[in-house]
């Protein structure tokens, strides 16, 4: 840390030393698993394979949305949480979720913050919402999981 010549009681973090980042190599390896796993949870989600989506994440998962958090913390408590959502997805005619924007934003070896913009797509092809989200995926115990989402449902700007 070093200390503001304007106002010596603000710190201002010094730039990692070259030992202190991960590998090249290893960030890059980070941000396509991170890629890969939201594109496997956005594939599992529109074709509602309830295993599947919960196996693209790591626990305990934690969700922000409509101004409430929650946190389940295990396979089997999501996959009772999605099935419990498939009648909402029904009556909206859902048919399938595309990512129209999905861009890693901060990476480590172990962690990649993801930027995305969600669309969900009714039985007619029409897009019916949209919505900015941010997702953190996580690397526990050799796996690449999504660990948090945070979304604007029905917000694009």
């Amino acid at each position: 840390m070093t200390t503001n010549a304007d106002n010596p009681s603000v710190s201002t973090p010094t730039a990692p030393s070259p030992t202190d980042e991960a590998p090249v190599a290893e960030v890059a390896q980070a941000r396509q698993a991170a890629v890969t796993v939201a594109r496997s949870f956005v594939e599992a989600f529109s074709t509602r394979d309830h295993e599947a989506l919960a196996a693209t994440l790591n626990y305990p998962h934690v969700r922000l949305a409509n101004g409430r958090f929650g946190t389940v913390d295990s396979a089997e408590a999501f996959i009772a949480l999605s099935q419990a959502g498939d009648s909402r997805l029904e009556r909206e005619r859902f048919h399938h979720s595309e990512l129209r924007e999905l861009e890693p934003i901060q990476t480590s070896a172990d962690k990649v913050h993801l930027r995305i913009i969600n669309d969900r797509v009714n039985l007619d092809g029409e897009v019916y919402l949209s919505f900015n989200t941010l997702w953190i995926a996580t690397l526990q115990a050799e796996h690449w999981g999504i660990q948090f989402r945070s979304s604007y449902l029905g917000v694009t700007s």
